[in-house]
Parts: structure tokens; sequence; C-alpha cells
């Protein structure tokens, strides 16, 4: 699939297209897609593929592959980084997969990830999709890799900005007008949810691989890039 535009620029018609090319490499490599989803006019949609597995089902993987595409802004220059595997890393194998992929800056990925975790708090709370748990973590060990505090904050006003124009209506009054005060009341709605724990260790502590991350630490992680927003 070759690309003349930046998707972020491109009208319904022409992601509709695009949507489309992908849904037709992926099958033409074999795969079988069980479902897909489409919305915010185009600008996300997804696959579902599936799989044989070897193992039995637990609930916190998915039962399927899932593709995921986002057209949005750039809002840094993207990197280049080294695509590597749990597989090759914890057997000590070399990995034959040996390339850089250009991907977007971790700084821009920690505050959309942060944005979309504060934003619905109440999925967690109702169990509508408590897998955003995962976000906390991921939030954790982005701001280990190293995030810029000034920068990080830049990125995390443009991604409300942005997805206030994306969801318009639907998307909240307060986080609009005052996007810092509703990320740390938010962050304390979060951190109140009495089941907190329980639910990260189902869908965060069963997937790690490697050195442990308990729900503390990464709390503590958290807390710190909201309140220094």
């Amino acid at each position: 699939i070759s690309l003349n535009r930046n998707p972020a620029e491109m009208t319904r018609p022409e992601l509709g297209r695009l949507r489309d090319a992908i849904e037709k490499v992926i099958e033409q490599h074999g795969y079988l897609i069980k479902d897909t989803i489409t919305r915010d006019s185009r600008r996300y949609f997804n696959f579902l593929l599936e799989y044989e597995s070897a193992f039995d089902p637990i609930a916190s993987l998915r039962s399927n592959i899932q593709l995921e595409f986002t057209c949005s802004l750039v809002s840094s220059d993207p990197q280049n980084k080294k695509i590597s595997t749990l597989l090759y890393r914890d057997s000590k194998v070399n990995d034959p997969l040996d390339f850089e992929f250009l991907c977007v800056d971790p700084t821009q990925t920690a505050a959309e990830k942060l944005v979309g975790l504060l934003r619905k708090i109440e999925e967690i709370q109702t169990g509508e999709n408590d897998r955003l748990i995962r976000h906390v973590y991921d939030l954790h060990q982005l701001k280990l890799f190293g995030l810029n505090q000034e920068k990080f904050t830049r990125a995390v006003l443009l991604a409300v900005e942005e997805d206030s124009d994306r969801y318009k209506s639907s998307y909240p009054e307060e986080l609009k007008a005052y996007p810092i005060t509703f990320l740390n009341n938010s962050l304390v709605n979060l951190l109140s949810i009495p089941n907190l724990n329980r639910i990260y260790e189902s869908f965060v502590t069963e997937l790690i691989s490697g050195e442990q991350v308990t729900l503390e630490e990464a709390k503590i992680s958290l807390v710190d890039l909201v309140k220094n927003l």
C-alpha cells in the first residue's frame, strides 16, 4: 500500500479506499477477518483476525489478533525504533527480524494514552472497558523511557484539542475548557476505584513478561505525570 498523502488530511472517501486496500492485503495473506469496526468519520478502523492457539484461553487476552489504524496528526517528529519481540528476547535466540520502523514519538504516545485513560474512567468503573487499566502500566514504562515534561504537557493539550475536534458534541465540555483540572479530577476518581488492584492484576500482571510492576509503582508514575502538567 503506497500513500501519497498524509492520512490525517484525507477525505472520508479517500480513507474508505485506504481501509478497503488494507483489508484486501490482509485477506491476500491468508488471514480470516472475523469482524471490523469503523468510526470517527473513518479516521479509525480495525480488523479482528482469527488465529489458532495451542494454549488455553485466559480472560486478559483477546481471542483474536486486533489490527488498529488511527489517522491523526503527528505533533512531533517520528523516530526510528528497533522492532523486537518477547519471543526472541526471552528465549535469547537471535532475532531474524533485525530492522527499524518509523514510529510516533513516545511523548505523543504517552499524551494520547493519558488523555484516553482519564477521559474514560467510567468505563473502568462499570467494567465496560476495564482493559484501559493497561494504560497505567504503559505510562509507567514510557515515563521510565524518559519524557520531557514541557514537551509532554504540550502534547497532552494537543491531544485534547484533536480529540475534541474528532468527537465534537460527545466530548466532555469541562475537558475542552479546563483540560488540566479535568485530568487531575479524573485521576482522583481513578485512584478511588475500590477494586482497582484486582482489575490491574487481571489485565496487566498476567501479561507482563519479565520484571513485574506493581500497581503502586505504576500509580506513582501516573500521579507524577498528571501533577506536573
